[in-house]
């Protein structure tokens, strides 16, 4: 090599040394701003030693202001490493909340589907566990650009939320609320007002998978119209909503058509959310409602169709809850999931089932997840004991429940124990609110919905 390109590669080398220490100096922890990102380490030493920990360079921390960014400190035990493989960590500050009503429940799903159609949402880490993966088993699925108009919701245990009700009823409560929701507009803090005001509403379709649930859900939809009116007077709440049927019609409605798309739209995933929403209310492949209970012919091709179509259109389509992995045997061949998580994200089975259709892949992960019982503590009779608290009341943990969204950063689970005071306690009326929620501690995204077995460790290191 000629002396001037071995002077050259050695102020090369020297350069980029000089900059990889600049950006990657280690810094004591106690002089790092408690909203700092933190690179998780790969090294179970590194993860005992908080130490240890490195600050990411300024030109590649997240562009959320520092006030969102929640504190968190390490695991809370360090020296097992069963809990850092989840890396199972405690946010302080501030703590996490549980929607634990059917409002608050809404407007995070909603915020994670505006966020998610208009490019809001938080980072996500699993793009960086994928490039650190050294094996393809170790992969994790993310979502694509083309990938913008097709959103998986998890909603599981929605009878929490109505008290004496079946499952299916809370579910269609929870899709008709969250669809009169989405068809307010325009949506604060995502879309303008182009119009001035104009246009208050945009066109919500509902699908549901078989002919008694649509009947249903209609009927409570007027219900609901009906007692709003009796409440507030005229509204156009529930207006824009339309109940459709998956096994019958498989089409978009007429008047949320679309124009002709532009040159390229569709390879892109390009939609128009002022357009309209298509929601469709946990489809399965197996029909329970038949007796004797058998599969649902047809019901993933109908859905097929309907994505293709609302594709075509520009319209973002929103599958909440899917089930496709009920009947293992109705699926020929399709996306096997068993491969990256312990327990599946849709459904939680343990080991997840397999095939799952490749449609699913698709909506996958979910964009926000509500699942109303991780684990019950009822069936731990050593666990399940009753408690006092300060004011002489009497208690018990009966369950956990488990949360997640793409728009808090790290997109983190969220784990919380449901304390619920004893109905039969005479200093507790009628009217108070009987159930709780104590945070216990999160779980990283990259290492998927976590198991009940792991769950059950956080409990037990907990209480």
């Amino acid at each position: 090599m000629p002396g001037k390109y071995r002077f050259g590669a050695f102020i090369l080398i020297a350069a980029l040394t000089a900059i990889q220490t600049s950006c990657f100096t280690t810094i004591p922890d106690k002089q790092c701003n408690s909203g700092a990102s933190r690179l998780d380490s790969a090294s179970s030493e590194n993860l005992n030693d908080e130490n240890e920990m490195q600050l990411l360079p300024a030109w590649l921390e997240s562009p959320i202001d520092s006030e969102r960014r929640p504190a968190r400190r390490a695991s809370l035990h360090p020296d097992k490493v069963y809990f850092n493989d989840w890396s199972v960590e405690q946010y302080q500050h501030p703590q996490p909340r549980f929607p634990d009503t059917i409002d608050t429940l809404t407007d995070a799903a909603w915020e994670a589907i505006a966020g998610t159609v208009y490019r809001k949402q938080r980072l996500d880490p699993n793009v960086v566990s994928n490039v650190m993966s050294s094996s393809v088993y170790g992969y994790r699925p993310v979502r694509r650009d083309s990938d913008i108009g097709r959103i998986g919701l998890e909603i599981d245990g929605a009878r929490y939320l109505y008290r004496g009700e079946t499952s299916g009823t809370a579910m269609r409560r929870v899709a008709l609320e969250l669809g009169a929701k989405l068809s307010a507009a325009p949506w604060k803090g995502f879309e303008c007002d182009a119009d001035g005001g104009a246009a208050t509403s945009r066109p919500v379709a509902i699908y549901f998978n078989t002919i008694k649930q649509s009947l249903i859900a209609s009927q409570e939809l007027l219900i609901l119209k009906r007692k709003t009116l009796e409440e507030t007077g005229p509204s156009r709440r529930y207006e824009n909503v339309t109940i459709l049927c998956l096994q019958q019609y498989d089409g978009i409605p007429e008047h949320m058509h679309g124009t002709k798309r532009a040159h390229g739209a569709l390879v892109k995933g390009s939609i128009q959310a002022t357009r309209g929403i298509i929601l469709v209310v946990q489809p399965t492949d197996y029909n329970s409602e038949f007796r004797p209970p058998g599969p649902s012919v047809g019901t993933v091709e109908n859905l097929q169709r309907l994505v293709a179509r609302a594709s075509v259109n520009e319209l973002p389509v929103v599958v909440i809850s899917p089930r496709f992995h009920a009947n293992e045997y109705h699926v020929s061949g399709g996306w096997d999931q068993s491969g990256y998580q312990q327990s599946s994200a849709y459904g939680g089975a343990e080991p997840p089932k397999g095939p799952t259709p490749w449609l699913m892949r698709d909506f996958t992960p979910p964009v926000f997840s509500w699942i109303g019982s991780c684990l019950s503590l009822s069936r731990h009779n050593d666990h399940h004991v009753k408690h006092i608290d300060g004011d002489g009341r009497s208690f018990h943990y009966s369950r956990i429940v488990c949360t997640q969204s793409v728009m808090q950063e790290s997109h983190p689970f969220h784990l919380f124990a449901v304390k619920e005071y004893d109905k039969d306690d005479d200093r507790i009326s009628n009217t108070d609110h009987h159930s709780t929620y104590q945070y216990l501690a999160s779980t990283k995204t990259s290492s998927g919905r976590p198991p009940r077995e792991v769950i059950q460790h956080i409990y037990n290191e907990w209480s």
